[in-house]
């Protein structure tokens, strides 16, 4: 049913989309996973972490009520949406600190592909988040038409990251799809990004050996991934079709320890700086002895790797492509300069705006059209990136989290 305003909104390309990329409290992005069961309609996945909803000073009553909203639109350039869902969930106090799965179901009568806004909190009058969720069901490769489970618990699986030990069923309602699957190992290491002044060709992505999943029924295989890397999933063999699953360290996305915590200073360390930590056998002591130098005291450092290592496992999270997130471009941006105040997204490209001082500074980002996923953003590189680049290098290597705001 869709729900009655007389509000007049504009496109969603025009509207102002930063709340996508913000993290921590009332700023919650929940894992999500669109699941097509039918030729009409699909299932919406979510996994929310309640504790994202609420702020130290909010004091909740029972009954607590999850009030959940999303407005579904045709493209990018719409305005109104055609159609709009509304459901809520009773809560106790003690469910604010948990994380919950929550679902509801869609039916699409009018597009085969389009924009799911999602606005969700915590009683009436507290704060609402926001998110956006693309869908296409033209494209029978996308991963919509599947679902991941554990194949022990049967918990449906919202991140596309697997650990060592982990033996995943896919599944779908369409038995034709799960006749013949594959995967096939991305055969080519990415290398971290460039600074955005610099000019960067564009890594060639290739798909090495490929196994064939074990069919376990009419509609479901098992998927047992053997080594370290990133994976297309597909059901033909010609390679251009599928998409991702990735298995980099047991506990990805999240920096786990001192080893995954090196690599991401080198988009605010000299190379030979690096090189020197990077041949330090004791990786911990590297890594804290960079932060304790570049700060004005042990209190600062603790901020400052909370802040940094918040932006890599964000990054990690929302923008891994065809390598880990802090690796991309809009990795790389995101961890040096924060979140954008402004952000515009089409369904082509991206434009993040950040101020300094009077001065306005926008990256855009180009989508590549890749088979098998549609993940995968470049910047547009500019030599007139590199002032404000060492100026935000330095506020870190000065002891400060750089602030970009109007």
């Amino acid at each position: 049913m869709l729900l009655a305003s007389c509000t007049i909104y504009p496109k969603i390309s025009n509207r102002n989309l930063t709340y996508l990329y913000q993290f921590g409290k009332g700023a919650e992005q929940p894992l999500s996973h669109i699941y097509h069961f039918s030729e009409d309609s699909s299932t919406v996945f979510l996994k929310i972490n309640l504790a994202n909803l609420c702020t130290e000073s909010q004091v909740f009553k029972e009954p607590i009520k999850l009030i959940f909203k999303a407005w579904q639109y045709s493209s990018y350039q719409s305005k109104t949406p055609i159609d709009s869902f509304y459901a809520e969930r009773f809560l106790s106090k003690s469910d604010l600190s948990k994380k919950i799965n929550f679902q509801f179901t869609v039916k699409s009568n009018y597009n085969p592909s389009g924009i799911l806004l999602l606005e969700f909190g915590l009683n009436q009058n507290a704060m609402r988040t926001k998110s956006l969720l693309e869908f296409d069901r033209k494209n029978f490769y996308d991963s919509h038409f599947y679902t991941l489970e554990n194949a022990t618990t049967h918990e449906k699986i919202l991140n596309p990251f697997l650990n060592a030990r982990d033996s995943m069923v896919l599944k779908t309602q369409f038995p034709d799809l799960i006749d013949s699957v594959f995967i096939s190992k991305l055969n080519e290491q990415v290398d971290i990004a460039l600074p955005p002044f610099y000019e960067e060709a564009e890594s060639k992505v290739a798909l090495n050996y490929t196994f064939r999943l074990q069919k376990t029924a009419a509609i479901q295989a098992q998927i047992n991934i053997p080594e370290s890397g990133i994976y297309a999933v597909n059901h033909t063999l010609d390679k251009r079709n599928g998409f991702l699953v990735y298995r980099f360290y047991d506990g990805f996305p999240e920096i786990i320890n001192y080893d995954y915590m090196l690599s991401p200073l080198r988009y605010i360390t000299r190379q030979a700086e690096y090189d020197s930590f990077d041949a330090n056998s004791n990786t911990r002591n590297a890594v804290e002895k960079f932060w304790l130098s570049i700060s004005p005291s042990k209190a600062a450092a603790r901020q400052l790797i909370h802040e940094y290592y918040k932006r890599v496992q964000y990054a990690n999270q929302y923008f891994t492509s065809v390598a880990e997130g802090w690796k991309t471009d809009r990795g790389m941006i995101y961890i040096v300069f924060g979140k954008p105040v402004q952000l515009f997204k089409t369904a082509t490209d991206e434009k993040w705006v950040y101020a300094f001082g009077a001065e306005n500074l926008t990256f855009e980002f180009y989508k590549v059209n890749l088979p098998f996923t549609s993940q995968h953003f470049l910047l547009k590189r500019n030599y007139l990136f590199e002032k404000y680049w060492y100026k935000t290098v330095n506020d870190w290597r000065s002891g400060r989290i750089p602030t970009t705001s109007f």
